[in-house]
């Protein structure tokens, strides 16, 4: 589908790669399915993306980790349940997952 020639050529990249980018690692490549817990590192485009794709499709539990703290209020307000900076990833994976490592955790 061709790009209008209204729509800048900044907005068009950020569609055509982060967005797609993070939507397909959701759906094509992690295979993120309901009730599931996710982690994303990273609350830039393709790590925003993500996290909406995850909620697409229907994880329970979504963690934003970024060490920006900007990064990480966006990333709650598209879609992630807690958003962390690095050093709280592991306090995260234990609240998550109830102190369970394996299949539920991919991080």
């Amino acid at each position: 589908m061709p790009v209008p020639d209204d729509v800048p050529f900044e907005i068009a990249a950020l569609i055509g790669c982060g967005v797609t980018t993070g939507l397909g690692a959701a759906f094509n490549t992690a295979r993120v399915e309901a009730g599931s817990a996710v982690a994303g590192i990273g609350c830039g485009g393709v790590g925003i993306s993500l996290i909406q794709g995850a909620r697409a499709c229907g994880a329970a539990q979504l963690v934003a980790v970024d060490p920006v703290a900007g990064r990480r209020e966006a990333a709650r307000r598209f879609g992630a349940t807690e958003a962390v900076a690095p050093d709280g990833l592991a306090d995260a994976k234990r609240r998550v997952t109830g102190g369970r490592a394996g299949s539920i955790w991919r991080g």
